[in-house]
This record gives structure tokens, sequence and C-alpha cells, in this order.
């Protein structure tokens, strides 16, 4: 028989009688700055990319073509840095963290 004071509301784990671990704040701070700050920084060139396009003189004065190179210039950072995210994580995880026990 089933002990009456189990039902499907009683929790499968007990709770630790040590409490939780405090969020490392100054830590958790810093990635939460990375994450606002990194598609901040890729998106500062969007407001000069067409004269950097003209400059550079890869549309031969058309500027009809300019959104297509621009688009190019975007998608070329978002590939590379697929690319190469799992061998920057490789080597974080080679040099910098060590792991405990």
């Amino acid at each position: 028989m089933q002990n009456p004071s189990v039902n499907e509301e009683t929790p499968l784990l007990l709770s630790p009688s040590h409490g939780t671990a405090p969020i490392p704040w100054s830590q958790f701070s810093i990635v939460l700055w990375i994450q606002l700050v990194e598609p901040l920084s890729t998106q500062v060139i969007s407001p000069f990319a067409r004269q950097l396009i003209r400059d550079i003189g890869i549309t031969r004065a058309n500027e009809a073509h300019a959104g297509y190179y621009i688009g190019i210039l975007h998608s070329v950072f978002y590939m590379v840095q697929v690319v190469t995210v799992l061998h920057w994580g490789r080597i974080s995880d080679h040099i910098g963290r060590k792991p405990y026990f």
C-alpha cells in the first residue's frame, strides 16, 4: 500500500538542509555586461558602413549595390564568429578554467 502522506504534490527530492549557494553577483555582472556590450560593438559600424563601402570603391560608384555589400560585411563577421567560437571555447577550457574536485 501507499503511504497516505505521499501524493502527486510531494517533492521527489528533499530540500538541502544547508540552504542554497549565493549567486556570485560580481562574476555574474561581468557576464551580463559582456552580453549587453557585444551586440552594441558589432553594430557600431552600421552608421558608417555606407561611407566605408563607398570609400573602398567596391561598388564602382553604383550606390544601388551598397546595401548588398553592407549585408556581406555584416554576414562575414557572424560567419567568422560561428566558425571560431568552438575553438575559442576549447582554448579557454584548456588554458583558462581548471576543474577542481
